[in-house]
């Protein structure tokens, strides 16, 4: 199964909890060890989940969440197997870093990968 696919199957639960999927999915491939950063506007007053799946082996993804001072600001993560993900509760409404970062030892080099988020 592709890195989407997978994803899209951990948020489907969410969904029927009242959580709207963002349309666009974010995609890449990791080109070195170094994380995969991305940017994100959220919003104070809604809940987000940030999903993430890729060909690394299972186990060796993580979603890290931070505030534009680098604090981190998950209230909940999970992993399973080859999907991660972090669930924030924005404090104030600003531009958030989202982090994929490949766990100590993986080789991430190659890898494909696929985030998607929902809100509510």
């Amino acid at each position: 199964m592709k890195p989407l696919e997978m994803v899209q199957k951990v948020a489907e639960p969410y969904v029927v909890q009242g959580f709207d999927l963002r349309r666009q999915p974010f995609s890449g491939v990791f080109e070195s060890s170094a994380p995969v950063l991305l940017r994100q506007q959220l919003y104070r007053g809604n809940e987000y989940w940030f999903w993430a799946s890729s060909t690394l082996p299972p186990g060796e993804l993580k979603v890290e969440i931070f505030n534009d001072e680098g604090t981190s600001v998950a209230v909940e993560s999970l992993n399973r197997g080859d999907t991660a993900g972090v669930r924030v509760l924005p404090k104030k409404t600003g531009t958030y870093t989202i982090r994929l970062i490949a766990t100590e030892g993986s080789s991430p080099t190659g890898a494909t990968w696929a985030m998607v988020y929902g809100y509510r």
